[in-house]
């Protein structure tokens, strides 16, 4: 509802004002005023039906600045009523710190010199990305990994964009205590874009480490094992997923119907899945369950983990069977050259010549100080080298002695070594 109301004051709403600029009426409090002040500016939006039946949402914003740390904390309590006349309550907390960029202090220069290497990193994974796909980009594209990149550069850009969006926008660069009032919602909104911000980060770095596991799955051959024989089996696990779902989503409804007019942890869909997964995971919730109901309360539990106990060593079995199918295939694996023994191999082979170096420059400065006679007592190790590498690669040779034993009228002849 956009209309207007109020008795005393109008108050009329606005477009793109409110929490995370949605809309809605908006009132500023300022608490650097005295008590009572505040209190009769309260009573004044009961008085114009702030606080009535007709309510949707209200949404109370609060800024803390800890001088300690130097740290601005927004905190919003949030009030979201229903048709029945239910009230969720939420509390969203968001910090942003704005001495990052103090020219006095030394980090700073690090911090300025990180930019320049994130910037350069992005740049060169960008050009690795666009390569990819020039090459083929029916192979890039039929594979996982091709969409977790597409997937993880869309998400490394905007991570780039947004931090340096909040770090050099002219409210985070030119804040100062005390706060015009005008100032909160820009503020409020910086907060809450830098959790934005984190949370884009975290699911990068989880980004980030599975295509590290895809890269050394490349390497090591023993890693690969264990996501093939994912791949192998992906049809039955494909099942176990569906039915598992479908046990979680009945329990989960069970307990909701059941329990949930008594217990929060069963009070709605979602955190009735999340207590059931809770419990596949080994949190008992047995005293709770109980408290809302002593018969229908074991009864469930039982049935619980009855049917857990029993299909999670479907999962195992099936990861079992798949693990040893690709063992099997690939049972010489360990005798073929992989990528990284031939790595290992490129980097003795490097520290050996580089020895064999800095032993004839030895030599020579041994020559050069003590003169020649001194150095013809010395051993030409790359000779010594050379010969045993000529003597060992050159091949056997085998003496035969052919014989002929006397009686014998054939011509059978006997070899002997």
């Amino acid at each position: 509802d956009t209309a207007s109301f109020g008795t005393d004051t109008v108050y009329n709403y606005a477009k793109d004002a409110g929490f995370r600029r949605v809309g809605g009426f908006v009132e500023m409090l300022n608490f650097d005023e005295p008590k009572h002040v505040i209190l009769n500016k309260i009573a004044a939006l009961r008085r114009n039906g702030w606080f009535n039946l007709k309510q949707g949402s209200l949404v109370v914003e609060l800024l803390v600045w800890n001088g300690n740390v130097e740290r601005l904390l927004h905190t919003a309590f949030v009030f979201e009523h229903d048709f029945s006349g239910k009230t969720e309550t939420q509390v969203l907390v968001s910090s942003l710190a704005f001495n990052i960029h103090d020219l006095n202090a030394v980090p700073t220069y690090f911090l300025f010199a990180l930019y320049l290497v994130i910037i350069v990193c992005f740049v060169f994974f960008l050009r690795a990305q666009i390569e990819d796909i020039s090459a083929d980009y029916r192979a890039y594209l039929s594979e996982p990994m091709g969409y977790i990149k597409l997937a993880l550069f869309c998400l490394c850009f905007y991570c780039i964009v947004q931090y340096f969006t909040i770090v050099f926008s002219y409210m985070f660069l030119n804040f100062r205590l005390p706060m015009k009032p005008s100032d909160f919602q820009e503020v409020a909104e910086l907060t809450m874009n830098n959790e934005d911000l984190k949370v884009a980060v975290s699911v990068t770095t989880c980004l980030l480490f599975v295509q590290a596991i895809a890269e050394c799955c490349a390497v090591l051959p023993q890693l690969q094992l264990l996501v093939h024989s994912m791949g192998v089996v992906k049809e039955h696990l494909a099942a176990f997923i569906v039915a598992f779902f479908i046990m979680v989503l009945g329990f989960g409804l069970g307990g909701m119907f059941a329990l949930g007019w008594k217990v929060g942890e069963f009070g709605s869909m979602p955190h009735s899945i999340l207590t059931v997964v809770e419990m596949i995971r080994g949190k008992s919730n047995y005293p709770t369950i109980i408290s809302a109901d002593g018969d229908f309360g074991d009864a469930y539990f039982l049935f619980f983990h009855f049917f857990f106990l029993i299909f999670q060593q479907f999962l195992l079995a099936i990861l079992v069977v798949g693990y040893m199918k690709v063992r099997k295939r690939h049972a010489d694996s360990e005798q073929v050259e992989t990528p990284l023994r031939r790595i290992f191999r490129s980097v003795k082979s490097a520290l050996l010549h580089l020895s064999a170096s800095i032993r004839s420059r030895l030599i020579s400065l041994q020559q050069i100080f003590f003169g020649t006679q001194a150095a013809s007592k010395t051993v030409d190790y790359e000779q010594v080298a050379r010969l045993r590498d000529k003597r060992a690669t050159k091949p056997k040779i085998r003496n035969v002695l052919y014989e002929k034993r006397p009686g014998n009228d054939d011509e059978s002849v006997d070899i002997a070594k």
